[in-house]
């Protein structure tokens, strides 16, 4: 049988994401941090817009714009819009210049 991890590593982004804010900041960097960078990225997608800032917070520019470059470029609007606006320059820079100049990304 699957461990716990593997069953929460299976579920739909949305339901990870709905598990993922229930979760004790430290637990939730650490699932985040299993996923496959696609799965991150979706699963970050589908977080609350209240929950996002301090989920948002752990990672690094260049790790925000490698989930951001795999999402449609309204999601990655989105979540760009969660950040402050110092980092989300940090990030917009770590992007792709087809990505971080796109006009959904500003």
């Amino acid at each position: 049988t699957a461990s716990p991890e593997q069953d929460l590593l299976n579920l739909h982004p949305a339901d990870l994401a709905d598990r993922l804010q229930r979760l004790p900041a430290d637990e939730a960097d650490a699932l985040i941090a299993q996923l496959p960078p696609d799965r991150a990225a979706a699963t970050l997608a589908e977080v609350e817009e209240e929950n996002l800032p301090a989920l948002l917070r752990q990672f690094t520019p260049r790790q925000l714009a490698e989930y951001f470059r795999r999402l449609s470029p309204d999601s990655a609007a989105d979540l760009l819009q969660q950040l402050a606006p110092a980092r989300r320059r940090d990030v917009r820079a770590a992007m792709p210049a087809e990505v971080s100049t796109d006009p959904a990304s500003t």
